[in-house]
């Protein structure tokens, strides 16, 4: 995953480090949205006050979701609140995230268990859990996954 040693970093971070980090992600995506440089979007004002619609929240959510696996509502983005308040919000997202991926669909990934058939939501956690994985048990899932295809070949 593209954003797997980001995401990673920032789970260690303090919530402080992680809020402030997150921020700044954020300051880079709306430069970049807008057209300006992250420096010049003003962190207090609301996304919809900078000149953000929709099609360009869509771009928003994009980024951040790339760089952190963090799905962010669209409603966040355009209710009116700013770079400042979806800091802690996004933060909190973020962390959830890392729980429900340590506790749901990806941790049969570690072990190796793999479910006959997939739903395209459990497909999407399944694929985000892949980055959350260490060297030892992505090893792990590649040679299970290598002697099911022996097996059926």
């Amino acid at each position: 995953a593209e954003g797997a040693p980001l995401r990673a970093r920032l789970l260690a971070a303090s919530p402080e480090a992680r809020e402030a980090e997150v921020a700044d992600l954020l300051a880079e995506a709306l430069g970049e949205t807008l057209g300006c440089a992250p420096d010049a979007v003003d962190r207090a004002c609301p996304l919809p006050g900078l000149g953000l619609d929709s099609m360009m929240a869509l771009d928003l959510l994009a980024a951040i979701e790339t760089a952190l696996g963090v799905k962010v509502p669209m409603l966040l983005v355009m209710n009116g609140n700013s770079a400042e308040q979806l800091a802690p919000l996004i933060s909190a997202m973020l962390v959830d995230s890392a729980g429900d991926i340590a506790h749901g669909d990806a941790a049969p990934l570690a072990s190796g268990e793999l479910p006959d058939e997939l739903d395209p939501d459990s497909v999407e956690r399944f694929i985000a859990g892949l980055g959350e994985l260490d060297d030892a048990q992505i090893e792990h899932l590649l040679h299970t996954l290598n002697l099911e295809e022996d097996a059926t070949t």
